[in-house]
């Protein structure tokens, strides 16, 4: 190799070179695909012709013709000592070391190609990373290296939020699309640690990737380190961590075969590291729960709207079986109803035993505390009240068990006890152990299921209310001592027993004589009084066993006591039979109700029917004829207005259960003197009494009169004279509607008449069950 060095000759003593990725002892590391400006310093370079890159070096004034790249930089020539070179921005023809060339003359006219070696930098290098690519293709490379990036992070979060025991759940309790992926992703799921350490594994180095290939296509700058910073965060972190945090299940599910792929992939490191964190934390079991946050759980639920209000109490109240005691839930010995072991099962005992509604009644012999047996209402099926049966004898020959619990007892155990014991009744003691120990109350299954439901359970003869709160129910009778004015008032006509039983009907079963219409004692006094009738059946004039006709109108409801009657719908073509306990024509109690929710002013019979008008009769739409002889109970819309009217006054009065002999009286008083003006009813210690105003003429003290009319044994009024009253009021009742009817039958033929008819079929037709609960409209 020849050397040409003259003192005429340029020659290169240092470059520099911008931008510049790095710098190291003896070279320089410039960036790929960009743009670079280098500055030349040395001497007599404004003789040079031409500037290229070397890829071999060679000694100060070398040759370098074979040696160089044919790519040509350009260059400005700043003064003798510098040049400026642009090198183009594309660098793929430059491999490995780079030194540069010049061109320049010889001094014999012509030009050669020499090296430009410097002690500074030696060389340069372009960059190199280990694909190489042009175009668009880095780009598209590091988008879909942005969406792995977001894959991962997000299968990290969405398959780790799905618990192991709530896929168990979805495979049991899901629908068929729950259940399929559910299915598909538990396996994988078991494996929490491994799924952790591979997938947060991938992450890393995909995100290390997008770094590097980011600094390759816009270059080590701020906007390199801004662009692959917003992107990992932006699209590789946030956005799918928020979609895989609410679709974890269908997304996981769609990506499961791309999951496994990656714990394959990294299996070699992913596998060690998960089996130390198994062995430091223990395996992922899924996230359980005891009671208190299960019933939590289930109460954020009903917020929500997925369960009712009910469900969450019966929920709550079988978790919370664990921590209630039976002493909890327990009657109290002192509020408990019971018999004494020689109490004698007659009438009077037998009827204080069904109002208060029991199914169960401890027995004690001698003290309370000491209940020896249990007497069962089922008992008394076959008991005749006439034979005064002992009770010890009733309850040795059934033998009814019964447990003994201690105080402490839980509602579990409790309630398995019932279960096994075949029993639903335990005596509670204060401690568990010997039967001496102190009866402090009663528990019963009734009571366990009520704790259990959180809701009290009420029956028709129900009477006793929480027994946590020793408060005590609204009784459906306001009395359960309904023995003593039946049987020494009784008119003969029905027994005390059927006068009980109908009472107790018309209090549960019928909407008009509920206690929220008429007080229950009252109701008793019209009971006791002669409202009952007895009809014969005529075997030879079938005529006269006519009750109702259908259209015609009448003015007297009945509730059938004894007997059978045949109903007829004509316009229905329908027939059945009626019997006891069925009324008709409740339309005169409805036709008082609404036309009167409240009485106002002074007491005035005439004007109160005057205003009701043609509403104190009602016409059927079917016929009703005796198919027996029958027995009940008439009851006019006066009479219901009388009862309606005491019973309005009486809740202005706070009396006792020591007034109800004088308030059962009250009916028949008040039923006597009810076409006076201006009775009122006054309350005081002596208990309730009628004021009567002086009629004209009449100049005497008619409550002090009433009473001498009415003895203690208040003996009801004739028969007679009741009946006559009733026909009295019917006859006119039955003359002015069949005349008002005719009329409207000749003005309208057609339209509302049958109108009417239509409306009462409709009323009918809601089902025999209830013909005597539901009004016959017409």
């Amino acid at each position: 190799m020849i050397n040409f060095i003259s003192s005429q000759t340029p020659q290169l003593i240092s470059y520099s070179a911008v931008p510049v990725k790095e710098v190291t002892q003896d070279r320089l590391i410039l960036p790929q695909h960009e743009s670079i400006t280098f500055y030349l310093f040395g001497d007599n370079l404004l003789k040079v012709d031409k500037i290229a890159f070397a890829f071999k070096s060679g000694t100060k004034g070398a040759y370098c013709e074979d040696d160089k790249y044919e790519i040509l930089l350009d260059f400005e020539k700043v003064d003798d000592r510098s040049i400026k070179a642009y090198c183009p921005q594309n660098h793929s023809s430059y491999n490995g070391e780079i030194y540069i060339c010049f061109k320049h003359g010889n001094g014999n006219g012509t030009s050669v190609w020499t090296h430009q070696p410097t002690s500074y930098p030696y060389f340069f290098v372009f960059s190199t990373f280990f694909i190489h690519l042009l175009g668009p293709l880095p780009w598209v490379l590091l988008m879909f290296l942005l969406c792995c990036s977001a894959l991962f992070s997000g299968l990290n979060l969405g398959i780790m939020t799905l618990d192991v025991m709530f896929l168990e759940i979805l495979i049991e309790a899901g629908n068929e699309n729950e259940k399929k992926m559910a299915t598909a992703v538990l396996p994988v799921r078991r494996h929490g640690n491994l799924i952790i350490c591979s997938l947060t594994l991938a992450n890393v180095i995909v995100n290390v990737i997008i770094s590097m290939l980011s600094d390759k296509l816009i270059g080590g700058t701020a906007l390199a380190i801004f662009f692959a910073s917003a992107g990992i965060l932006l699209f590789g972190e946030i956005l799918p961590q928020a979609a895989c945090n609410r679709f974890s299940l269908i997304i996981s599910y769609h990506t499961i075969f791309f999951t496994k792929l990656i714990m394959l992939l990294t299996f070699p490191i992913g596998f060690p590291i998960s089996l130390v964190l198994n062995k430091l934390l223990g395996e992922d079991m899924g996230r359980t729960m005891n009671k208190s946050k299960l019933a939590e759980l289930i109460k954020q639920h009903e917020h929500l709207g997925f369960v009712h209000k009910d469900e969450l109490n019966i929920i709550t109240g079988a978790l919370n079986m664990d921590q209630r005691k039976a002493k909890s839930i327990m009657t109290p010995i002192g509020n408990v109803y019971m018999l004494p072991y020689n109490a004698l099962l007659d009438y009077e005992t037998t009827n204080d035993i069904i109002s208060h509604g029991f199914t169960r009644i401890p027995i004690y012999k001698d003290d309370r505390r000491n209940i020896t047996s249990v007497l069962n209402v089922k008992d008394l099926a076959f008991v005749d009240p006439k034979e005064k049966l002992s009770v010890s004898t009733i309850c040795n020959f059934y033998n009814r068990p019964f447990m003994r619990v201690g105080a402490g007892t839980t509602l579990k155990s409790l309630f398995d006890m019932f279960r096994k014991e075949s029993t639903h009744f335990a005596v509670v003691y204060e401690e568990e152990g010997s039967e001496h120990q102190m009866v402090v109350g009663i528990v019963t299954m009734e009571d366990v299921i009520e704790e259990i439901l959180q809701e009290e359970i009420f029956d028709e003869t129900d009477i006793i209310n929480d027994t946590a709160s020793r408060k005590r129910r609204n009784p459906r009778f306001h009395t359960t001592d309904l023995w003593p004015f039946f049987n020494h008032q009784s008119d003969g006509k029905i027994s005390p027993q059927l006068k009980i039983a109908a009472l107790r009907y018309l209090v549960a079963n019928t909407t008009y004589f509920a206690p929220n219409y008429v007080h229950t004692t009252v109701l008793q006094g019209f009971l006791n009084t002669s409202f009952a009738v007895q009809h014969d059946y005529n075997h030879l004039v079938s005529e006269s066993n006519t009750i109702y006709r259908s259209h015609i109108p009448s003015a007297v409801a009945i509730f059938v006591l004894q007997g059978t009657l045949q109903v007829s719908v004509h316009d229905d073509h329908l027939q059945f039979e009626a019997g006891a306990f069925m009324m008709f024509g409740d339309d005169l109690f409805a036709n008082v109700n609404e036309r009167f929710p409240q009485f106002s002013g002074e007491w005035n019979l005439e004007r109160i029917l005057q205003d009701l008008g043609d509403k104190t009769y009602f016409e059927p739409d079917y016929t009703v004829k005796m198919a027996t002889d029958l027995r009940c109970l008439e009851c006019t819309a006066e009479a219901y207005i009388v009862l309606r009217y005491l019973t309005q006054e009486l809740e202005k009065c706070n009396l006792s259960d020591q007034n109800q002999k004088q308030i059962v009286e009250l009916f028949q008083r008040f039923w006597k003197v009810r076409k006076y003006r201006g009775l009122k009813l006054t309350c005081d210690n002596a208990g309730v009494r009628i004021l009567e105003h002086l009629q004209t003429g009449e100049d005497v003290d008619m409550e002090h009169s009433h009473e001498r009319a009415v003895p203690n044994s208040t003996p009801s009024p004739p028969e007679a004279t009741l009946q006559a009253a009733h026909e009295s009021t019917a006859a006119k009742r039955y003359s002015d509607g069949i005349t008002r009817s005719q009329r409207r039958n000749r003005r309208n033929s057609t339209g509302t008449n049958n109108w009417r008819l239509t409306n009462s079929r409709r009323g009918f037709m809601r089902g025999p069950s209830n013909w005597g609960r539901k009004s016959r409209h017409g």
